[in-house]
């Protein structure tokens, strides 16, 4: 059983690069505590350490980057055709990542409540 929320995103909303050359690797599809799962059209090496930036648009003036340090655990062919799936694991989850992550957990927990309080009354 896993041991930390994850959080799941549609498609294109958190970008992660190469910090070290800016270069698009995919899009983080779900985040939780400890790591991420990547989207993208390349096959990630396993066991390979890279520096990764996340950007996410917060508003439309502002964007979230962060730099984090993650290893490559697993890559496979997504069920997406064209595209590759991959499990990285933070070297060292920074305190800016998890509250991140944290945000993130309790905006959806709220989304969620509104929308069963909206269903209720809909009954």
């Amino acid at each position: 059983m896993r041991r930390t929320s994850r959080l799941t995103f549609p498609m294109y909303r958190i970008k992660v690069l190469n910090r070290d050359n800016d270069y698009l690797l995919g899009y983080a599809v779900d985040l939780s505590e400890t790591g991420l799962r990547l989207l993208s059209d390349t096959l990630q090496e396993v066991d390979t350490r890279l520096p990764l930036r996340l950007k996410m648009r917060l508003t439309e003036d502002e964007m979230a980057v962060l730099d984090i340090d993650a290893i490559c655990m697993w890559s496979r062919e997504s069920k997406k055709k064209d595209f590759f799936e991959s499990g990285f694991t933070l070297t060292k989850p920074s305190p800016e990542y998890s509250k991140l992550v944290q945000v993130l957990i309790a905006a959806r927990d709220q989304i969620r409540a509104v929308s069963s309080r909206s269903a209720n009354v809909d009954e």
